[in-house]
């Protein structure tokens, strides 16, 4: 899994993609705190499909997924 440490408190990358990433990042990082974060924010994880190479796509699909 390709992801980077910004900060203590920042991981930034690509969402797991096997359940071997979250066996990774549930052992090597600290993900009830984001997950308690999450939660008194409301802030929902949510999957939207995406066609891949199609920037078109991306720019009609990404402000309605935000």
């Amino acid at each position: 899994m390709n992801y980077t440490l910004i900060t203590d408190n920042l991981i930034v990358g690509f969402q797991p993609q096997k359940p071997e990433d979250i066996n990774h990042l549930k052992k090597e990082e600290d993900l009830k705190s984001i997950k308690r974060r999450c939660d008194e924010l409301d802030v929902r994880h949510m999957r939207r499909p995406a066609i891949d190479f199609d920037p078109n796509f991306l720019r009609n699909i990404l402000p309605k997924a935000v």
